[in-house]
């Protein structure tokens, strides 16, 4: 596979799985994606010296597990693949954020009681339940 293609095949991707998630290409430079200019070379195909941060900012802002940007450019993975790759890891994001804004919550209750702690206690094991469950091991480290 030539280098054109490779790039076509991870522009593809990036802007099928952008428009997927309903994203603008400047709300996911804001979610911690590559520069507006980057994300723009990126998306018209043309390849560049891209250092691996810019890969992994790419990745974590379109909800893909890490080396998802190198086995598009490998050849490895279609670009349809990569479309719906990590839906489970949102939801698993998703599931986490909230239980641990909840559990952050009830730790804020004054004055604390038993009960608090209690279900404090329970939240924290929720999550623990849930990031074991989660598909990629970058959700396992979530706090």
């Amino acid at each position: 596979m030539s280098m054109t293609e490779d790039w076509l095949a991870l522009a593809r991707a990036v802007t099928a799985r952008r428009t997927r998630l309903a994203l603008a290409k400047d709300q996911l430079v804001t979610r911690g994606g590559p520069t507006a200019a980057t994300l723009r070379l990126i998306e018209a195909g043309r390849g560049g010296n891209f250092h691996e941060q810019t890969y992994g900012r790419l990745e974590r802002a379109l909800k893909w597990r890490v080396g998802t940007c190198a086995a598009l450019l490998g050849g490895q993975l279609c670009p349809h693949q990569a479309v719906g790759a990590a839906a489970e890891d949102t939801v698993a994001l998703e599931i986490i954020s909230a239980v641990e804004a909840a559990r952050r919550a009830v730790l804020a209750i004054q004055p604390a009681s038993d009960l608090t702690v209690r279900a404090a206690r329970a939240l924290q094991k929720l999550v623990a339940q849930v990031q074991e469950q989660a598909p990629g091991p970058e959700n396992r480290r979530l706090r």
